[in-house]
């Protein structure tokens, strides 16, 4: 007991300071313990469920089970500091939700400190890919709004559309402008010939050929702040730095500590590399397959621009898992 007494009586700036370190590393799990100890430490600490600071929403955290998961047990694991958690979070119950003349086909949130809410939505649900019969509204909304604002954009819609696959919009940026320095890539690397029009608006309002293009082509993610345009071609990877200051793109060829993994969708991982003893840095993974032969991975070096297949390494990387971020 007076063992127990010694540590209720640390000073408080020392235990801030312990509970900054944890939410540094998004350990919010930690934090909540560290106040659990005793009411003094509570009381040193701030209560997440009265403050603003975005350090209590977690960030860098993957979900590994993906939507295959039937158990309410999932395996997490922090992209920047390598760290795995098995954490009960409940079950996740699926909705659709109805609105006067539309139906709301998907709701998706987008990433980031303060997420906003998108619903899409069609007026004909017969037909996944009839697009162009829409009326291209995106229903937009930030987390202390009291009403959705509405987003129409020709060039932006079916990108925003595939959110609900991985590709994330940027919050404050012109959707529009994104979209379009996308397809100017996927024309540059002719990704699909067959489908690419020289009209950009006749490209996009076909929403099968735009998918075409995307799925398992065109990537999004975020990297130390930056935003990175993934092209996965025929032979090897690009990647682009896109400015959202003025949508210029940069050609990549060093991302530093960072590794890149691309699922066959349009999912997309980056983690720190020196948190992972078998991923190499500044290299991007992906899934690739031949005929008669299963899907194998193979990791991309930027600097060497060389191709090496490295599923024995990743065994458990291939079966039916799909990666969501918290």
């Amino acid at each position: 007991m007076e063992f127990f007494a010694d540590w209720s009586s640390l000073p408080a700036d020392l235990i801030n300071r312990i509970a900054d370190r944890f939410l540094g590393t998004s350990d919010v799990d930690y934090y909540m313990d560290l106040r659990a100890v005793c009411h003094s430490w509570r009381s040193a600490t701030q209560d997440p469920k009265n403050s603003p600071d975005p350090r209590f929403h977690p960030r860098h955290w993957v979900n590994i089970n993906g939507a295959s998961c039937r158990s309410s047990t999932r395996l997490l694991v922090n992209t920047a500091t390598g760290r795995t958690l098995r954490q009960e979070l409940g079950y996740l119950i699926r909705f659709m939700a109805h609105r006067p003349c539309e139906i709301v086909e998907y709701a998706a949130l987008e990433s980031g400190s303060s997420p906003t809410i998108f619903f899409f939505c069609k007026d004909y649900m017969d037909d996944n890919w009839v697009i162009h019969e829409s009326s291209r509204k995106v229903y937009m909304a930030e987390p202390d709004s009291e009403s959705l604002v509405i987003y129409e954009d020709m060039c932006a819609f079916p990108l925003i559309r595939l959110a609900t696959s991985g590709i994330y919009t940027i919050r404050g940026a012109d959707l529009g402008s994104v979209a379009r320095r996308i397809f100017d890539l996927m024309r540059f690397y002719k990704a699909d010939l067959a489908e690419i029009s020289d009209n950009e608006y006749t490209m996009m309002l076909d929403e099968k050929s735009l998918w075409k293009l995307c799925v398992g082509r065109c990537f999004l993610t975020e990297s130390a702040g930056k935003v990175l345009i993934i092209m996965k071609l025929a032979q090897g990877v690009v990647v682009y730095r896109l400015h959202t200051h003025n949508y210029k793109l940069e050609h990549v060829e060093d991302i530093g500590n960072c590794a890149i993994f691309l699922d066959l969708y349009c999912w997309c991982l980056c983690v720190n590399a020196d948190k992972f003893p078998s991923v190499h840095a500044n290299c991007v993974y992906y899934q690739k397959s031949q005929l008669a032969v299963a899907n194998y991975l193979c990791m991309y070096n930027l600097k060497s621009e060389r191709e090496e297949r490295v599923d024995e390494n990743f065994e458990h990387l291939l079966l039916d898992q799909t990666l969501s971020r918290l």
